[in-house]
């Protein structure tokens, strides 16, 4: 666990659930996220299937949230998110019919900030390990083309299992210089300790802003991630 004094932070959950489909394994989930009252909830591996059972449970909690999918674009993901607070300007990055990384602005009380989610595919095989890195290329422009479209939005946010280490040398290049702590999140596995696993669920936000802590959250052994808990300081 990385973590400093934090006074008011903006607390964040992100997951990779695997595509549970077992309603016990959801309600575990659920009853967790209305009980920590989080900020920011950000899911991947989600299937389509649970998508309206999550949405059903959790909106009257955190009213506003990001389906992973568009008619208008005819796009789909495996993305959810939610929040306390509105989302605007909702683009999804297409490759093909799926996006496997979604920009919006998220409307804080203080502040705009330009979020970006993502969850390539893992490089099991060339075409993934390509699918991967042009996701990856997709997220360095839009962070860029974020800070050039709306001069007045300066504070950025990326949060995803990226399907990339902490080790490859892609992740200063992408980030930018963004503050960031590494939490070794995957493989959710007993006979893996800690230090073993690897740090694949990122989380990057803008300078000044400072992570005050990072924690694996040590249930849902149904995934084969840990959930991570991160509070932020948006105040330095």
């Amino acid at each position: 666990m990385n973590q400093k004094v934090c006074t008011d932070p903006v607390t964040f959950f992100q997951f990779n659930i695997k595509y549970t489909e077992e309603e016990s394994e959801l309600n575990e989930l659920i009853e967790h996220l209305i009980a920590g009252q989080y900020h920011l909830i950000t899911l991947q591996g989600v299937s389509q299937q649970s998508k309206q059972q999550i949405i059903e449970k959790l909106s009257p909690y955190f009213p506003y949230f990001i389906r992973g999918e568009s008619d208008n674009q005819y796009v789909v993901s495996d993305q959810l998110l939610f929040s306390q607070y509105a989302f605007t300007r909702i683009k999804y990055h297409q490759r093909g019919g799926s996006s496997f990384l979604i920009s919006s602005q998220w409307q804080l009380p203080f502040s705009v900030i330009n979020l970006h989610t993502l969850h390539p595919p893992s490089p099991r095989n060339e075409q993934l390990w390509q699918t991967r890195n042009k996701t990856l290329y997709q997220l360095k422009h839009a962070l860029k083309n974020s800070s050039l479209s709306d001069s007045l939005v300066k504070k950025s946010l990326v949060i995803g299992d990226l399907n990339l280490s902490k080790h490859s040398g892609r992740i200063n290049i992408l980030r930018d210089d963004m503050n960031t702590k590494f939490v070794n999140s995957w493989p959710n596995k007993g006979y893996v300790l800690p230090f073993m696993g690897f740090a694949i669920d990122h989380f990057w936000v803008s300078k000044p802003a400072n992570i005050c802590s990072r924690q694996r959250i040590n249930k849902f052994s149904w995934s084969d991630h840990y959930a991570v808990k991160t509070e932020v300081d948006f105040n330095r």
